[in-house]
């Protein structure tokens, strides 16, 4: 935050034309994949996706020649469009941003702004069992997923999707 301009914007990839593709590095493991894939468009800055990631396509494109997408791939593009549309909200524009890493294996973000705030949960490493979530009891709504997140005596437990929550503070 220090060496950089006031109103920069960090670019931030899984994929490019130098390393290659992210599958592979995670053993095609869908939970790791669908884990960073959210973590990517939740943290500070803009994601950029590399030609046929959403499709988990293995192929490395050339640079130089023609070199199409297997379009016919297991398909990430639904997480892709819903964390997408969910990091637009004015809270990861314009809020604070703060960070959690526990264990390497656990990541845990928050923006902040005016009354709302946006907890995103990435389990990378699939680590098992209970959490500390530091929420009031209650069922919340995972905004990438279908089944809720029960808290109990702040406590949760870990699941091998990704989890983004919002919570209003009245």
């Amino acid at each position: 935050e220090e060496v950089y301009p006031e109103n920069y914007v960090k670019l931030r990839n899984l994929e490019n034309h130098d390393f290659g593709r992210f599958a592979p590095m995670v053993n095609n493991n869908i939970d790791k994949i669908n884990n960073w894939t959210a973590l990517s468009f939740f943290l500070k800055g803009c994601t950029m996706m590399y030609s046929g990631q959403e499709k988990l396509d293995n192929n490395r494109p050339s640079l130089f020649d023609k070199d199409l997408v297997n379009w016919n791939g297991f398909d990430i593009s639904s997480l892709v469009l819903r964390v997408s549309k969910i990091v637009k909200s004015d809270a990861f524009i314009y809020g604070v941003y703060n960070i959690k890493i526990i264990d390497k294996d656990l990541y845990v973000g928050e923006y902040l702004h005016n009354n709302e705030k946006y907890l995103g949960i990435f389990n990378i490493g699939l680590e098992k069992g209970d959490f500390d979530i530091c929420l009031p009891d209650g069922k919340y709504q995972n905004l990438l997923g279908i089944d809720p997140i029960i808290v109990k005596n702040n406590m949760m437990v870990l699941s091998n999707k990704p989890i983004i929550i919002k919570v209003v503070n009245e």
